[in-house]
């Protein structure tokens, strides 16, 4: 889903910026699911585990790379945050029933999809200096 390609972008940054030793260690740790610790003397980045929330990580790859991006302005960040929800409604249902139409879901789901396009976009311009192929900004759900 693009929702997993967010994901899985945002987890190459990580390991991109881990490899290149370009973050401080708690930042890597923030990117790559890895605790960070005290070991009784000093904090360490471990090979533990410990899931950090998407949006976290989104919003400090944002903030380091695209000092200008506004998220209460972005309709990206409001439709991915829409997106999010819904994915994690479904995804942890609390009701057995259906709120939203057939028709609503669609909406969502397309906005959605387009919204993590353009973050990715986005994110890969602060990164990498360059946009994602044009092919790739053209699909559509």
């Amino acid at each position: 889903s693009c929702f997993s390609a967010l994901e899985a972008y945002i987890n190459f940054i990580g390991l991109a910026c881990e490899r290149g030793k370009v973050f401080k260690p708690f930042e890597i740790a923030l990117l790559t699911d890895k605790k960070f610790e005290f070991n009784g003397k000093q904090f360490e980045l471990t090979d533990k585990t410990e899931f950090k929330r998407l949006d976290d990580k989104l919003k400090f790859i944002i903030n380091k790379f695209l000092p200008s991006f506004n998220f209460e302005n972005e309709k990206c960040w409001a439709s991915f945050k829409e997106f999010k929800k819904l994915r994690d409604e479904l995804t942890h249902p609390k009701k057995e029933d259906d709120e939203f139409s057939l028709k609503k879901y669609e909406s969502i789901l397309k906005r959605g999809f387009a919204a993590n396009l353009e973050l990715i976009n986005k994110i890969s311009n602060g990164v990498f200096g360059k946009p994602l192929r044009k092919k790739i900004l053209e699909l559509t759900p």
